[in-house]
């Protein structure tokens, strides 16, 4: 039996999996210029000052915080429910940054014609998802479902799809 909070993280996901899928259908229908690896990975680190803008962002509101708090500056815990989740959305939008890293690359070295088409449109899903994911958890809980699914999906996609073309 579904519990509501699992309905409503479905209803969270379930949107974000359809945008992921569109994205994926206009990048797929896109026609393919002549792209060199090598010009594509160029191309692709600079998209990846998104996630590394989505940690700063994280990163830089705890260290503000903590310096605002008596207890936390003195490297006490901090008591605030903003601030736990500010940590969680750290630590999981560095597992999330590290996974985009890996998977673009990958993308701009084996696909470069494709990933001149993906990448931008991976991160752009990958920022809106990072917003998407802290204020709705600082909603409920169960509110950071979409952003969690407009962040892992594109690149959970581009990975299989990957994985798909090296074994084909």
């Amino acid at each position: 039996m579904v519990t509501p909070i699992q309905l409503r993280v479905v209803m969270g996901v379930v949107p974000a999996a359809i945008i992921t899928a569109v994205v994926w259908v206009i990048a797929l229908r896109q026609p393919l210029g002549t792209v060199e690896a090598e010009q594509q990975v160029a191309l692709t680190l600079p998209w990846l000052l998104v996630p590394a803008a989505c940690l700063f962002v994280g990163i830089g509101f705890i260290a503000n915080r903590r310096f605002l708090s008596e207890d936390a500056i003195d490297g006490g815990a901090s008591p605030s429910h903003t601030d736990v989740i500010a940590s969680r959305y750290v630590q999981n939008t560095l597992e999330q940054a590290v996974l985009a890293a890996l998977v673009w690359l990958a993308l701009a070295a084996i696909e470069p014609a494709r990933a001149a088409v993906l990448v931008p449109m991976l991160a752009t899903l990958f920022g809106i998802g990072r917003i998407a994911f802290w204020i709705g958890y600082l909603l409920a809980p169960w509110g950071r479902a979409f952003g969690f699914g407009l962040t892992f999906y594109p690149t959970a996609v581009a990975l299989v799809w990957l994985i798909v073309r090296i074994v084909a």
